[in-house]
Order: C-alpha cells, then structure tokens, then sequence
C-alpha cells in the first residue's frame, strides 16, 4: 500500500492462501480500493497473524495442506478474542454440501473460484459495513448502559436526598410547632380569664398575634420543603365558595381599614356557590396574595376579583372555569424583577426593605395553583400597581353535601349527669402535658399524665381511661408502638386513643390509623378542637358561654319525652329527611341504647334537619330509647 493508502485506510484484511498467484490477485484489488491487506499462505501461518495483529475481516481458502480453511473457523470461533472477526470464505469447492458446512461453522459469505473482481470488492465492503454498523451499535448500547446506571445512581441520590428531605420535614415540623402548640394554646387558655387588665390583655393578644405570624413563617417553610420533597397532593373536598370569599374578606378588612385602605371583593352574585376543589390550598394562595398586596400598597386599595364560565359536556355544564384575579395599587415590581418573582427566597427590592416574610409565600401560591391545575400569572406597572391571576377548572357540588362551618362557642362546664371521664394524657413535654391538664381539670375530667409509651401502657392497665391523648415522637416507646400495644388487648379495643401530631404530612393521617389510632389531631390545635373530638369519640355534653343550662335555647328545651312531638310525627319527619343508610345505622343504635354511635349519627342529621336533630339528640341525651324505639315499631 502507499504511504497515502495507509492513513486512509478502509479497514484490515487477512487473506489466507497456499496459492500464491491468487494472494497476489487479492493483495493488489484489495490494496488499489484502500485496505490494508496482511497475507498468509496457510493456516498455522493465519492463526498467528490475527493473534498479532487483529484484521477486520478474513478472505479464507478451505483447501490448504497443513490446516484447512474450516479448522482454521473453527479456531477462531472458539476463541473469544477472534470469534466476531467476520470470515468470508474463497473456494474452488462449489457443492451445496461445501457451504452448508462453511455457513454452520461461523463463516458469513462463500465466494466461489475463479472469483470475479467486483463481486469480491462488494462482498468485502457489504461485510465490512455490517462489522461497522455492529460495532457502532455496541459502542451505543455501551453508552446506553452506562447512561442507564448513571441515571438509576442520579435516581437513587434523588431517592436519599428526598428521604432526607422528608426527614428534615420530620424533625422540623416536630421540634417547631411542639413548643409553638404551647405558647399560643396557653395564651388562649390565659384569654378565658377574667382577672387580666387591660394592659395584660393586650399583652396577651401580642403574644398570640406574634405566635400565629410564626406558625404562618414555619408553615411556609415546611410547605416548600413538602414541595420539594415531592410530598405535595392534592386533597379535594365540596366547600361553599362564597363562604371561604367571606371569610378572607373579614380576615383582611381589619388589616385595610388599619392602613385606611380600601378592600374589596368583586364578585357576581350568582355565580356557583358550592364546589369541589381543595379548599386548604386555594384559601391559602389566595392568603399569600392578599398579604402581599396589602403589606406592599400604602394608599389606594386592593380589588379581589372573581369571575366564572362555564364548561359545556354534551350540552350540560360539566365544570366551572373560576378566574382569580388580586389587583393591588401598590409600588409595582421592576420589569427586571417580574422574571424571578416565583422563585423561592427570592423577594422584590421593596420586599428587602420591609424585611419581613420568607420569600416563599409567591413560590408555595405558584407550586400550589400548577399542582390544582392551573398557572399564577404576574403583571405588573411599576409605581402603579400589580396584578396577579390564576384559572382553576372546578366540578360542581350540592348544597346538601357541604358541611356548614360549626361557631366555635367557649366551653364553660360539663352537661349535668354524665359519666366522670377518665382522660391519660401522655407527650414528653411537660409544657405540652400542662395545657391540656388545665384545659381539661377545671370541667371536671379525671385525667393523669405520663411521658412516654411504656409509661402510658402502665397507666392504661390500671387506670382504664376513656381517652388517651397520644404524642407520637417520645423517647422510651413512641406512641405508636405504645398504641399498637393497647389495641393488641380486647379491652384496648374500647379505650379511644387519638394522636396528637406536629407533622404536616397528610400522608401520616393513613400511618396514624393504621397503627389503631381512633383519629389525630394536628399541633398546634384550638381548644375547640379537643373538646369536639372528645365529644365525637366518648360522647362528652358541654355548657357554652352564652348558655347556663341546656334548656336555655328554645331548640335543646323542646323535646321533654313524648309532650312535644308525637310518635307518627316524629316518623314523618325521620321518614321525609334521612337517607337509607342513615336511617338504618340510627336504628341499629337505637336497639342496642348505644349513646355514642347514636350522638355521631345525630351530627350527621343535623347537616339536613337541625330541627329534628335537636329533637333526636334531647331524647338521646335523657336516655329515652324507649320512645325512639316505638318510631321503629310502627314503622
């Protein structure tokens, strides 16, 4: 080959022949097409050619003295090393028999003598184009593997990194809002007295004003990292619309009128009132958005915009496209500043000079509306004002299937004529344990304490209480353990026990019940809170504030036996208001006189009939199964 030939070169050849006028014939085709052509003239010669100098591809004779053409195949098949090599084999044996055997052994073409020049050339090229396109597809598939480790090494490090998320989420849910639960449920407990000046009450309502911007901080943090973490879904539930609209506009209507600003709630007032989406989340951009608004306008006002089109299916309005819309007269926000506004920790140059809030509220508001199916959108004119909007696609609901919002009234005593409620109260925290001894003591509960799990079983075995308050992260046994413990007894299984929990995973609610738990409750919580869930769990009767005695209300006096409402009304207004399945469940309490399911159940009615409910739940109350029981013989 020339110098030129060699730099150039199509690929290593082996030619293999005892003849030699036909190597020279191949050498010289071979070497004018641009190959780098090595010779031998027998197969023991071949054999160390390719050991020393691995060709592309072998032109192989069969007839050769010492060693022919097909043991030398069989050779190199069997040898790792050479096996892919590609083996084309030149013969003057031209029976079927001949081929067949070369095919079977690992040869890849036959070529019969005399041979003719172009059908070598193209032979050699088809072969060697394969051998290429082969080597290329295992460099490739190489890459792929190795592109498919990595990325299985790049998940699992996102797996770890999202676990440790989770468990930063974890521990700083729980080391945060445990003692927050504290400060603000004894500033509520302290609010009840009436011993405090005003001076004090002022001090007082500092205090739980400035708990309540730290829980909103913390919330926020945690938020993001839930976010991050992937731990963010969606949980929809059929909320009445105009009531959360309302309940936003008194929330902030103190705040406008402290700053003499103008609020308003633009809103038509037709449109669907009861919806289903997730409530939690659309009140809490719409919070993030307002509180920005009114943080940053010091005169003007902020318009809250709401508008709806309905979808058509089929021509029947399927769901409703809500647009939110936050419009503000405040500074505005730099052009330059508008591209990173979402961006977490990131804040406006005005933001910076209040130096106040986190620099998540806008990026949680934007995570939040793409999760619900939507997109948070920013205009601004700077020194003129902002405005933000988002679309949501929302199904209608019933009004009937929307749980009104109950008032919270102020505890002030126990219902006469009660059992004496056993109450263990069991969290490592002292503080923690405190509040709830002195929320629950002065009504007349009976109610111990204990630090951890282990601690809490023993109490449990001797005490039998009604209810156990459980923390869930304690040293010694944690609450779950402890819990899955008491409900192992047959007499655990009537003992109620709810978890008291610093997390704000929602995924935990499904772990909590799982390991037994009769329900959970999330720190920090409103005193309304523990006395509903007691009264949902064991029954408990309170007194009110603005009541002394239960038959203070018209509607809990009425019913007094049978004086009131006869029988066949009572039916009547049974039969006409509750579904099937209500009315059955409330039978089968009725039967077995069984209190507790029968005061759930009347929660139940009251969502359709408060009237009747008030009835049921007087009679219940005084024990008169007997009279509930005759609606059930007549029926």
């Amino acid at each position: 080959m020339t110098e030129n030939n060699k730099n150039t070169s199509k690929g290593k050849i082996l030619a293999v022949d005892d003849k030699q006028e036909n190597l020279h014939v191949l050498i010289k085709i071979l070497d004018k097409q641009g190959y780098d052509v090595f010779p031998a003239i027998s197969g023991t010669q071949a054999l160390s050619v390719v050991h020393s100098n691995k060709p592309d591809l072998i032109l192989l004779d069969i007839l050769m003295p010492d060693m022919n053409g097909y043991e030398v195949c069989e050779h190199l098949k069997a040898d790792e090393q050479t096996r892919d090599i590609p083996i084309i084999f030149i013969s003057a044996l031209s029976e079927t028999v001949d081929k067949v055997k070369a095919f079977s052994i690992g040869g890849v073409d036959y070529i019969s003598k005399p041979f003719q020049v172009k059908e070598v050339l193209a032979r050699v090229e088809t072969h060697l184009s394969l051998q290429r396109l082969q080597k290329s597809l295992e460099e490739k598939n190489e890459l792929l593997e190795q592109e498919i480790v990595a990325r299985k090494r790049a998940e699992e490090a996102a797996q770890m990194a999202n676990q440790a998320k989770s468990t930063f989420l974890a521990n700083m849910s729980h080391e945060l809002r445990t003692p927050l639960n504290a400060i603000l449920g004894f500033a509520q407990l302290m609010s009840r007295t009436q011993r405090l000046d005003p001076e004090n009450k002022e001090n007082l309502a500092i205090i739980s004003r400035s708990g309540k911007h730290l829980l909103t901080l913390i919330n926020q943090v945690l938020d993001f990292s839930k976010i991050e973490a992937g731990r963010t879904t969606i949980n929809e539930s059929k909320f009445d619309l105009y009531a959360l609209l309302n309940d936003l506009e008194e929330l902030f209507s103190l705040k406008a009128n402290d700053k003499d600003l103008q609020l308003i709630f633009d809103h038509y007032l037709n449109f669907p009132q009861y919806i289903i989406a997730d409530e939690v989340k659309l009140r809490q951009i719409l919070i993030n958005l307002l509180n920005n608004a009114l943080k940053f306008t010091q005169k003007g006002g902020v318009t809250v915009w709401v508008r709806e089109k309905p979808i058509f299916d089929k021509g029947v309005v399927s769901k409703i496209l809500f647009h939110f819309k936050i419009e503000d007269t405040g500074p505005g926000i730099p052009p330059d500043e508008l591209t990173t506004i979402f961006e977490a920790f990131v804040q406006t140059s005005t933001g910076r000079q209040t130096c106040e809030g986190t620099g998540l509220g806008l990026a949680i508001s934007h995570q939040f509306v793409q999760l619900m199916g939507g997109e948070l959108t920013v205009s601004s004119q700077f020194g003129e004002g902002t405005t933000f909007e988002f679309s949501l696609q929302c199904q209608l609901a019933e009004a009937i299937d929307v749980k009104n919002t109950k008032i919270e009234k102020e505890v002030i005593a126990l219902e006469p004529n009660q059992s004496r409620y056993r109450i263990l109260i069991v969290d490592d925290k002292w503080m923690n344990r405190q509040l709830l001894m002195k929320l629950l003591n002065p009504l007349g509960f009976e109610v111990r304490e204990a630090e951890n799990g282990q601690e809490a079983i023993e109490i449990w075995e001797k005490w039998e209480p009604h209810l156990i308050w459980m923390d869930m992260q304690m040293p010694v046994m944690d609450g779950f353990e402890a819990t899955r413990q008491i409900k192992a007894h047959i007499k655990g299984q009537a003992t109620i026990i709810i978890i008291m929990t610093a997390s704000v995973l929602e995924e935990e609610r499904v772990v909590i019940l799982d390991a037994g738990c009769d329900d959970f409750l999330r720190k920090p919580f409103k005193n309304a809170d523990i006395f509903d869930l007691m009264h949902k769990h064991i029954g408990v009767r309170y007194l009110y504030e603005e009541e002394s005695k239960p038959n203070g209300d018209e509607e809990e006096s009425k019913p007094n036996g049978d004086e009131e409402i006869t029988i066949a009304e009572l039916k009547s207004e049974m039969l006409t208001t509750l579904p099937d399945d209500l009315l059955k469940q409330w039978q089968e309490a009725v039967e077995y006189g069984d209190l507790q399911t029968a005061l759930s159940l009347i929660d139940r009615i009251g969502e359709n009939n408060k009237s009747l409910a008030n009835t049921l739940s007087k009679l219940a109350k005084d024990f008169r199964f007997d009279i509930l029981q005759e609606v059930f013989d007549e029926w």
